[in-house]
């Protein structure tokens, strides 16, 4: 893919540089560390709703199947995103880091393209939970005058570099 720099100088475009990247996909276990993630978060939906089911059975009476039916939805709803959303966003997150930016393209329905120069990073954060603790992953977040910008998960020997 190319990238097209524009260096401007008070609105006339001086030079065009075109630039091959490279891009690197996110480490692979960042698709189990989503996937482990999201099944915790649907185990914990699964008791909570068949606790509520069950606490309310008496009460529900002639709605018990409308109830039943919208928490099997709910359920359906977060097992399809356990199973299915980690490969897809693996699939979309890509990104190159250069002497001069870094560039991060991610996005399902909207994709994203967004161009960090180095010159205007102000400092950058790191961070684990504890599935990415035990998986040796970790999220880095670039700051800059302009806002933040996540790149979800990476090994520790990519950090570095």
């Amino acid at each position: 893919m190319k990238l097209f720099q524009l260096l401007c100088k008070y609105g006339n475009i001086r030079k065009v540089e075109v630039l091959t990247l490279n891009y690197e996909k996110l480490d692979k276990l960042a698709k189990k560390s989503w996937f482990i993630s999201r099944l915790i978060t649907l185990l914990v939906i699964i008791i909570v709703l068949i606790a509520l089911r069950i606490f309310l059975s008496d009460k529900l009476g002639d709605k018990a199947f409308i109830i039943s039916s919208i928490i099997a939805l709910v359920i359906l709803f977060f097992t399809i995103n356990a199973f299915i959303y980690p490969e897809i966003v693996y699939n979309q997150w890509r990104y190159s880091v250069s002497e001069d930016c870094i560039e991060l393209i991610h996005g399902i329905f909207f994709v994203k393209n967004t161009v960090i120069p180095v010159v205007r990073i102000q400092h950058i954060k790191t961070s684990q939970g504890p599935i990415n603790r035990k998986l040796g992953l970790a999220n880095m977040e670039i700051f800059t005058a302009g806002g933040a910008h996540k790149i979800p998960i990476s090994t520790g020997k990519k950090l570095k570099r």
